[in-house]
């Protein structure tokens, strides 16, 4: 048998082990979709009970009267920077 008849056979045997694969890992991945799907409505109602008991504080910029005041961190310094004006307070 001459070499590139073995080196044939050898890649079609190598695709079709990735195949074999890639196919098994699609099932397994389509079951963890169906079994996340029949979660999903558990989390859903979670995340509506937690987002009743935020609160959300905004404060107004002070100098403009307009814009709303936004925390903003830069390596270990805090800053609240006015969306309209720019203004700047250090924390």
């Amino acid at each position: 048998m001459s070499k590139t008849i073995r080196k044939e056979h050898s890649e079609t045997e190598y695709f079709k082990g990735q195949i074999r694969k890639l196919e098994s890992e699609n099932r397994q991945l389509r079951k963890r979709i169906r079994a996340l799907d029949k979660k999903s409505h558990l989390y859903e109602d979670l995340v509506d009970a937690v987002a009743e008991d935020i609160v959300v504080n905004e404060e107004i910029c002070k100098k403009c009267t307009i814009g709303v005041l936004s925390l903003i961190k830069v390596n270990h310094l805090k800053f609240l920077v006015c969306g309209e004006c720019k203004d700047r307070k250090k924390l």
